[in-house]
């Protein structure tokens, strides 16, 4: 009972215009990455200011105040909020790529490790119905 399909597996169709939306977003994945590295390295800057500061004595009050930057915690829930929302419409490009394909929602969930209904919905939903979970 492996992963593979019955028969060999037809590459999902291109549509007319050529596009391959899994490439899309994984290039928005990528993309999103190199941001959140960014972001990343912000935050080890910010935190070093804060040990160099609070060693000088100073209140996490007079920290703030002081304009350093963005709090440590809102460059890692940037980073969260970015991840998961590109990843999420890469995995419902690529589950509908697998689908369109000739994978079975069960070999599709074995892939993703959840169940074949959570496949069907992730097919079903839009990135709007998607993006509105996320934001919550």
């Amino acid at each position: 009972m492996g992963l593979m399909p019955r028969s060999r597996p037809t590459p999902a169709p291109h549509p007319p215009d050529g596009r391959d939306e899994v490439i899309e977003m994984l290039d928005e994945v990528v993309a999103a990455l190199q941001e959140n590295t960014d972001r990343a390295q912000r935050a080890m800057e910010r935190a070093e200011v804060i040990r160099r500061c609070r060693r000088e004595g100073l209140s996490y009050t007079e920290i703030a105040a002081e304009g350093y930057g963005p709090l440590v915690i809102k460059l890692v829930t940037e980073n969260l909020q970015n991840l998961v929302s590109k990843g999420s419409r890469l995995r419902r490009a690529h589950a509908r790529a697998l689908y369109a394909e000739g994978l079975t929602l069960q070999q599709i969930a074995a892939m993703y490790g959840v169940t074949h209904q959570r496949i069907s919905a992730i097919i079903n939903s839009s990135d709007h119905q998607a993006g509105a979970r996320h934001s919550l």
